[in-house]
């Protein structure tokens, strides 16, 4: 399975990051896990629960 480059996986994060926080400013944090070619995003809200934003 191809791997995405380090400076790619940067960028989208950046990018991701930034949208998420614009369309959901409720999330407090973004967690992004990269698995060969895929990004599974979470975002966490106030009280510690974690829901998926793009599995």
């Amino acid at each position: 399975m191809p791997t995405v480059p380090e400076s790619a996986k940067s960028s989208r994060a950046q990018k991701l990051t930034a949208r998420i926080r614009t369309a959901w400013p409720q999330l407090t944090g973004v967690a992004i896990r990269h698995r060969g070619q895929f990004a599974y995003v979470d975002g966490e809200l106030a009280d510690g629960e974690r829901v998926k934003l793009m599995p």
